[in-house]
């Protein structure tokens, strides 16, 4: 026993005082300037520096000369003349002028390939010359011109959009660093004036303390490793918003008709300010997402003013993994609740198009479909809203954060640094006191000291439940979320230390002819005096309702553990005699099975765990086996519950009742009163 106690306490000791060696590094940070908020990259490698600043994209900078009016009017035009029967020899030519419009259009969506299409935007604009004036009219054909020219100059305007790169230098020194700033913020802004800038107090004020902010986040080490900078990618962001299918219920009839989707729909872009994004991190994935935007639609301004809207997330996104912000275009963040906006749009839509098929006639009223596609209307990818840089380090595949509390992103804050763990709570210990235990005819634990550590695994998240809920919100699921390793030491009562076993328990024909003890033993005893035991629980699946605040999981889990047992036997030439001094034997066992559990969290100071576990165990010695007629299968069932003291402390509560599968009589119970502990804490 004190030499498992050393070897732990030994490995546990190493792991927290190895030192971690990192040649590189990056941090990310932000800082105002003339009321404008840039953003840095600074990476040191092998005592190198490099430096890069930008500033937060904002849409409505880039597309002022895309006028939308006349994108919808142009579009509505072409689309009438392409299905005309007249002009079926220019079908090929309007297809094409409508392939300009829509790269146009897509434009403001913040298509990435803006650099490629200048390429080819000039061959486009000369492709208009082979369209016959009598094709498309004069207006619409000067629209067109008007639009791509545009186009074209805005294609120019972002290829040539000033973005720094990173500015490589060898020290750390504030008239070094300063000119590198100077230049930086010259390049993003031409207006800036180098002798300005230099003999502007402020500004140099700014570039020192910026400097040492810096250099002190690189020398720096913490007990908490970086893992990751969230960062809000831009201001405002441009979202299209479906206006709802309609179907119409004619009061004369008493009919509902559905009309074609086709002409129903009607798309609005609506430019949106972001005024802040609060993210909750959990099991390594963005478990909550909440991004309060305001719409600048004058419609909505002109009834709600500046009451912002909040877009969520409908399951977690997965961060733990190298490549899972990647998935980030993926994933969609909806409006929570679109009633205010979609009806606002409509009603202005149907003021400026009276006779378009989506506004609803005289005698008729609409109804809105499903609540799932009204969700759908108004969504954006995560990707346009957030980036997540990972930190990278040697031996580290988990770039999952711990954070205590949600972070809040605005654009006058839009970077934070996401850290894991303090190393004195790398692994979680509970010292447990068995009340039962404290009975001296009770061999329970009288101290239990559980040491463990929750690791995730897959951290992926699927919406809802396949057949049963697939798009039901609030419900989502995952396999294999996590593993969580466990050492369990035992400190039985003293007049209950070994397992005593009596002649009863003697299988006398086998001791008798080999003049050895056999004994046949209880598994829950077995169970009853372990001393100490490793094992682990793995989990299979795991469900999650948030409307009742509960999660489901299917465990496995398995285990080797150590008893002692004792008797005072001794077969001598066929004879069996008690003796006065006692034969103490270790023993090994294993123990394995599945597991089911609830998790119910209705308060982050408190919460509460039920659970039922089916176990096999084995014996591993050649003089013990298990009673005949004794199944080796315990049956455990448990309620737990905790109390947070504070942010390091909990008060634990454990009700645990065993039972053999065969003999119910044979069972034992354990309560227990414990507490976390935080290892290698230092004051």
């Amino acid at each position: 026993m004190r030499k498992v106690i050393f070897i732990t306490v030994t490995f546990l000791l190493c792991i927290y005082y190895s030192p971690v060696y990192s040649q590189q590094k990056t941090i990310y940070g932000d800082f105002i300037f003339n009321e404008v908020v840039y953003t840095y990259k600074a990476a040191r490698f092998n005592d190198k520096y490099t430096l890069k600043v930008n500033s937060l994209m904002k849409t409505s900078d880039y597309i002022g000369q895309l006028d939308a009016k006349k994108l919808d009017a142009t579009m509505q035009y072409l689309d009438s003349i392409y299905s005309e029967p007249t002009v079926v020899n220019d079908t090929q030519k309007i297809r094409r002028v409508k392939s300009i419009v829509d790269s146009i259009i897509a434009i403001r969506q913040q298509k990435t390939s803006w650099k490629s299409d200048l390429e080819t935007v000039s061959d486009l604009i000369s492709y208009l010359d082979t369209v016959k004036i009598d094709t498309v009219k004069v207006d619409y054909r000067y629209n067109l011109y008007t639009l791509v020219s545009a186009y074209k100059s805005f294609l120019r305007r972002v290829a040539d959009l000033p973005e720094t790169d990173d500015v490589p230098f060898d020290k750390m020194e504030k008239e070094v660093f300063t000119s590198i700033l100077i230049n930086q913020l010259m390049v993003l802004n031409e207006e800036m004036n180098i002798s300005s800038l230099k003999k502007n107090g402020a500004f140099l004020d700014l570039a020192h303390g910026l400097m040492v902010e810096i250099k002190t986040r690189f020398e720096f080490e913490n007990d908490e490793p970086q893992t990751a900078f969230v960062m809000l990618k831009r201001k405002s962001i441009d979202i299209k918003v479906k206006l709802p299918r309609k179907e119409l219920y004619d009061f004369m009839t008493d009919k509902t008709t559905k009309l074609p989707e086709r002409k129903v729909q009607k798309e609005i872009e609506v430019p949106f300010k972001i005024q802040s994004v609060t993210l909750e991190f959990e099991d390594g994935t963005i478990k909550n997402i909440d991004a309060q935007l305001i719409p600048l639609h004058p419609a909505y301004k002109a009834i709600y003013g500046d009451h912002p809207l909040s877009f969520k997330n409908a399951y977690p996104v997965s961060i733990s993994g190298k490549y899972d912000a990647e998935e980030f275009n993926y994933k969609f963040i909806t409006l929570d609740n679109t009633a205010e906006l979609v009806s606002t749009l409509y009603d202005d839509f149907a003021k400026k198009h009276p006779n378009n098929d989506i506004v609803t006639k005289e005698k008729k009223r609409y109804f809105d479909y499903s609540r799932k596609y009204r969700h759908a209307q108004v969504s954006f990818a995560l990707s346009q809203l957030i980036d997540y840089k990972l930190v990278y380090q040697n031996d580290n595949e988990d770039y999952s954060p711990h954070t205590e509390n949600p972070i809040v992103l605005t654009p006058a804050n839009p970077i934070v640094e996401l850290k894991k763990e303090k190393k004195s709570r790398l692994f979680v210990a509970r010292a447990y006191t068995d009340v039962i235990g404290l009975n001296d005819e009770e061999p329970n634990g009288l101290v239990q000291i559980e040491i463990s550590r929750k690791m995730n695994l897959w951290t992926k998240r699927v919406h809802g439940v396949r057949w049963i809920a697939p798009n039901e919100q609030g419900i989502y699921n995952g396999f294999l979320t996590y593993v969580e390793p466990r050492l369990t030491f035992s400190k039985i009562e003293s007049n209950n230390r070994y397992y005593y076993i009596d002649s009863f328990q003697l299988e006398r024909a086998k001791s008798i002819a080999d003049s050895s003890n056999h004994f046949q033993l209880n598994p829950v005893e077995v169970l009853r005096y372990q001393r100490w035991s490793i094992g682990a629980d793995i989990n299979l699946f795991k469900l999650n309702i948030q409307n009742l605040k509960t999660n489901f999981q299917i465990n496995g889990t398995f285990g080797y553990s150590r008893m002692q047992a004792a008797d005072s036997i001794l077969i001598t030439g066929g004879n069996i005699t008690n003796i006065s001094t006692l034969n103490i034997t270790s023993l090994s066992s294993t123990y394995w099975g599945p597991s089911l559990q609830a998790e119910i969290k209705p308060d982050p100071r408190y919460g509460f765990t039920l659970g039922y576990e089916w176990k096999w165990m084995d014996i591993y010695h050649p003089q013990y086996e298990y009673q005949t007629g004794l199944s080796n299968i315990l049956h455990t069932t448990w309620l737990a519950a905790h109390l947070k003291l504070n942010t390091n402390s909990k008060v634990f509560f454990r009700f645990r009742k065993h039972w053999l599968h065969n003999s119910k009589d044979f069972n034992f119970d354990q309560i227990h009163v414990g507490y976390e502990l935080e290892l290698f804490k230092s004051e």
